[in-house]
């Protein structure tokens, strides 16, 4: 039981300290290349090619990108299954009856973060340090923030980072 405070208390220091207490603006960002192509009739016309984030699976654009929080239930060959936490106004809590699973796929293209949290993460200065990781740092029952975008009823992680709680 002291664990699961332990890993709630972490990751509501980790929201705490990303957001610094202030809402994001729901601002599109769109950028948009212009290039020329050649037909096949010798003409050149102007094609427009949009910046977007490619998962492999499925394109999406940056406002359609969720977050999720939870813990790694089982591990499989470029997936994983989440048992997905309740996020409330400033809480995040595991729900150990009904369990939330989601199927989360990553790809070579999936940007992993290694956060390494001492002394419950207190100071966030000192007690946390983050570093690059990979699917390597995974394991069960790891406490996990996923940003990504379901396609169908996976959800098709950019960016993975994994918090490893030390004494």
């Amino acid at each position: 039981m002291k664990k699961w405070i332990l890993v709630f208390l972490a990751i509501w220091m980790s929201c705490q300290c990303v957001g610094c207490g202030q809402e994001e603006k729901g601002e599109t960002i769109t950028k948009t290349n212009i290039i020329q192509e050649e037909t096949g009739e010798g003409e050149i016309e102007d094609v427009e090619e949009s910046d977007e984030t490619k998962t492999g699976l499925e394109t999406t654009t940056e406002n359609e990108l969720e977050t999720l929080y939870g813990d790694v239930e089982t591990l499989g060959e470029g997936e994983f299954i989440l048992n997905k936490a309740d996020v409330g106004d400033d809480v995040v809590a595991l729900n150990l009856i009904d369990k939330t699973l989601i199927t989360v796929k990553y790809t070579e293209k999936t940007r992993w973060i290694v956060k390494r949290v001492k002394n419950s993460g207190i100071n966030p200065e000192t007690d946390v340090t983050s570093a690059e990781g990979g699917e390597e740092n995974l394991e069960m029952k790891q406490s996990v923030k996923i940003q990504g975008s379901y396609s169908e009823d996976i959800f098709v992680a950019n960016e993975i980072e994994i918090n490893i709680f030390e004494n």
